[in-house]
């Protein structure tokens, strides 16, 4: 399958850089976030993506009203995403309970499926961007 796409870039680097340094302000409508690593131990949680910092870079990539998608399978880092998001003064939340429900078309990574398969609830979770001062 090829298509003739202008609007693309794949990078093989670490995610807060190419955010940070190859991302243009107010220039992503979206950003999908599925399954980052967990670092479920904790003494590794200090390695997670998801941080008041990494909200505060996509803040500044994403377009006023662009939507932040996520999914994980670890439950206690599905609620930490929950709480730097909802501490982040630059977000709200684009869901009503307490997980956001699955968009249709997010695709079923092979993360997803071995989760499922040993008995871990996915949780999705969706933030706007607020509109800029």
């Amino acid at each position: 399958l090829t298509q003739n796409l202008s609007n693309i870039r794949v990078y093989s680097w670490d995610a807060i850089e190419v955010l940070r340094d190859c991302v243009a302000d107010a220039s992503l409508d979206r950003l999908l976030l599925f399954f980052p690593d967990p670092w479920h131990k904790n003494k590794h949680n200090k390695r997670r993506l998801i941080v008041p910092e990494f909200a505060t870079i996509v803040a500044r990539a994403l377009r006023d009203g662009g939507v932040l998608r996520m999914a994980t399978d670890w439950e206690d880092y599905a609620r930490q995403m929950r709480s730097v998001l909802d501490e982040a003064p630059e977000f709200s939340r684009d869901f009503a309970d307490d997980w956001a429900p699955r968009f249709e078309g997010r695709i079923l990574t092979a993360f997803e499926r071995k989760g499922a398969r040993v008995g871990r609830d996915i949780r999705d979770l969706a933030y706007r961007r607020e509109p800029r001062s």
